[in-house]
């Protein structure tokens, strides 16, 4: 039993209606002790009633809040949340659920509510879920052997899923009517939910905001390398082929050593470009246990042995803005790049050593005219980076689920300017001098979450963006009451699904607008080419 007396809360989304939070919910048992790495056990029931007035753990990170370096968070980490707009006692039919799966490059964040606050959602009478699952190395770490294969994370979020579908029906959910959602590192997750028969059956519909399993950062093809730099970082001082005892080395360290070292493992290429952040997914090998994949994303989907529900995936304006919150030194990065050009060519394309020369000189020659890359180009430069790092891996997974599903599949293009955008805000306190145009990479936490970094100035919206949340927050839960995201009131011609004859999608600006093709379509017609002719190594 939860306890919910003064659960009662006021959302202060745009009509403050009231709804119930059950914070700190555990779904498994605490991974950790021999349970670290593995994946996750069903938690036992308890006794009596349970007091969900508090989050749970986050999974322990390096949070830079307010400027400020610091580890917080516990391995001990597996905790959801519940949102409900009334009591089940009151409930007159089983409302949609939100499985809502946070992002944070496989590294960062939580379920919790500062970074996915419900109260603009809850104000369209669905029933949302919010889980925390391991990160970083904890989360992803793989010796693709039995033991440690990797995923455990995107495991986490698949046994969240199990325990919502067994017990979201006492909220007042349905668990027949479950959609799952993420953004940035949680929509890569989404579209991994979407590619393992481990999560066959527990969802309806799935939203996919600003992120793919083809972006270079959402896999790791060789996550060996990543556990014997981690080991080397940490101290191990023993042999990296004796898998057993790398393992019961990772198994004795603390876990503030693994988080503290675990982003020390990048090459300048993977860091620079935003290739990569940390561990993330990986490709497990066949054998005993609980695996999520054993293909790789790309067989999977050109096999049509996925998942096929409804999807809506997005794709921001200006995605590549992320490279700004993560530059430290931008000058002296760009520098190192124009040294070494062949850090443009994306690390899953196919080109020999004495090819990479003229694929760069492509590569310089289309964003740049052949000139260096500088500050007085860095809008090009933005181009570039959003390309390699969503744009084309998101056009490329929506293609694959076109080509082989019957379900429809509904693409909006944000390109909304925020008046006081959390991610612009932060960016031009790091950099004062960039200005930031369009929606940047996680604009959707201003629209949909109501998110807030402690430190920064208030982000109210103004009248305008109070529209733009109401239309945005009424698309997306019609979408999972329905699977289909139109409602009468909504002022633009309907929102069509894509076919393969006919690409299209919501301008989601300043103005609403159906728009025929793809976003970025010359820019992702180069690519395509470079991939046609020289072809994917994953």
């Amino acid at each position: 039993m939860v306890y919910y007396e003064d659960n009662k809360k006021k959302s202060e989304g745009l009509t403050s209606i009231k709804y119930y939070a059950f914070k700190g919910i555990p779904f498994a048992k605490p991974p950790i002790g021999d349970l670290r790495f593995q994946a996750p056990q069903p938690n036992e029931p308890w006794e009596g009633i349970r007091n969900a007035l508090e989050e749970g753990h986050q999974s322990i990170q390096i949070s830079e809040m307010g400027g400020n370096s610091s580890l917080v968070g516990s391995e001990d980490c597996l905790y959801l949340n519940v949102y409900i707009p009334e009591l089940p006692a009151n409930k007159r039919s089983l409302k949609p659920v939100l499985f809502n799966i946070h992002g944070g490059g496989f590294a960062l964040g939580s379920g919790g509510i500062q970074f996915n606050n419900p109260d603009y959602l809850i104000e369209n009478d669905i029933v949302i879920v919010s889980p925390n699952y391991r990160l970083g190395a904890l989360g992803f770490l793989s010796l693709q052997n039995d033991e440690i294969s990797g995923n455990a994370g995107i495991k986490d979020q698949i046994l969240a899923l199990k325990w919502t579908q067994k017990n979201i029906k006492y909220f007042g959910g349905d668990p027949d009517n479950v959609t799952i959602m993420g953004i940035s590192a949680g929509s890569a997750s989404v579209e991994y939910i979407l590619l393992s028969e481990l999560s066959r059956g527990l969802f309806k519909q799935a939203i996919c905001l600003s992120g793919s399993a083809h972006n270079p950062w959402a896999i790791n093809m060789d996550p060996i390398t990543f556990a014997n730099k981690l080991a080397n970082k940490i101290g191990y001082t023993g042999e990296l082929q004796d898998v057993q005892a790398l393992q019961d080395f990772f198994k004795s360290c603390s876990a503030k050593d693994i988080v503290n070292n675990q982003g020390n493992v990048l090459t300048e290429k993977e860091s620079f470009l935003r290739y990569k952040f940390t561990f993330a997914p990986c490709v497990e090998q066949e054998g005993k246990g609980i695996k999520l994949i054993t293909k790789k994303p790309r067989d999977i989907y050109e096999s049509g042995n996925f998942i096929q529900v409804p999807v809506i995936k997005t794709l921001t304006s200006n995605e590549g803005s992320l490279y700004y919150y993560m530059a430290t030194n931008i000058d002296e990065e760009l520098e190192k790049i124009n040294e070494n050009l062949d850090m443009l060519i994306p690390m899953n394309m196919n080109v020999s050593e004495d090819k990479k020369f003229d694929v760069s000189k492509k590569i310089m020659q289309y964003y740049f005219q052949g000139l260096p890359i500088s500050k007085s180009n860095m809008e090009s430069f933005i181009d570039l980076v959003s390309d390699l790092t969503f744009s084309i891996g998101i056009d490329e997974t929506t293609n694959s689920i076109m080509k082989h599903s019957d379900d429809p599949i509904f693409i909006y293009f944000n390109s909304y300017e925020y008046s006081k955008g959390m991610m612009k805000t932060i960016i031009s306190m790091i950099h004062p001098d960039v200005e930031i145009k369009g929606a940047p990479h996680g604009a959707e936490m201003d629209l949909i979450f109501k998110a807030y970094f402690p430190g920064l100035p208030p982000n109210d919206p103004t009248p305008g963006d109070k529209r733009k949340i109401q239309t945005l927050t009424k698309l997306l839960t019609t979408f999972v009451k329905t699977g289909n995201p139109n409602f009468e009131e909504l002022d633009c011609p309907p929102w069509e699904p894509i076919s393969k004859t006919n690409k299209q999608y919501l301008d989601f600006g300043s103005e609403l607008k159906m728009v025929p093709g793809r976003s970025f379509e010359k820019r992702l017609e180069f690519w395509e080419d470079l991939y046609e002719t020289y072809g994917y190594i994953y």
